[in-house]
């Protein structure tokens, strides 16, 4: 579900997760890959939303994921930044006047709801108008920032290889 109409994201979160609370899995392994980055492998066996026990993980910065925290990221990505909040990537020298909002990607286990692929990447710079750095800049400035430029690569590319619901 490409996240492209405003709300349509989260109301693809919000149906997922529903199909998720209606038959959760307690007990359960998955496997996690996490491309780009140099690529990194998470195998955790995960219950009542706990991590329990870590056959791999390859990822320095990320500890194991569960369901439960796919759906929290995703919702993060997807979550507009509020006003005075940090950033997304602004621009050096225009501080939060400019950011780089996310692009979500995601696709979600048709019976089950759990996220099976979540591609999250960065549109160009964009004005702020959401957060306080872009009011001061316009009041000091007079006009709005020029937030043109390319935008640094980031974002994620997560994999659900292997779900498998334990005893």
């Amino acid at each position: 579900m490409l996240a492209w109409q405003p709300g349509s994201g989260q109301r693809a979160l919000d149906a997922a997760r529903a199909r998720w609370l209606a038959n959760p899995a307690d007990h359960y392994r998955m496997v996690v890959r996490m491309k780009g980055w140099g690529g990194c492998t998470q195998d955790a066996v995960v219950r009542h939303e706990w991590v329990t026990d870590v056959a791999e993980n390859t990822c320095r910065y990320f500890s194991p994921r569960t369901v439960t925290g796919l759906f929290r990221e995703i919702e993060r990505f997807l979550s507009a930044p509020e006003i005075g909040a940090s950033c997304r990537r602004g621009i050096a020298g225009r501080d939060c006047a400019c950011f780089a909002p996310y692009r979500v990607n995601v696709r979600y286990h048709p019976q089950l709801g759990y996220p099976e692929e979540v591609i999250v990447t960065l549109d160009g710079y964009a004005p702020n108008r959401a957060h306080l750095h872009y009011w001061r800049y316009l009041l000091r400035h007079g006009r709005e920032p020029a937030c043109g430029g390319p935008v640094e690569p980031g974002g994620r590319h997560l994999v659900v290889e292997r779900f498998e619901a334990l005893p």
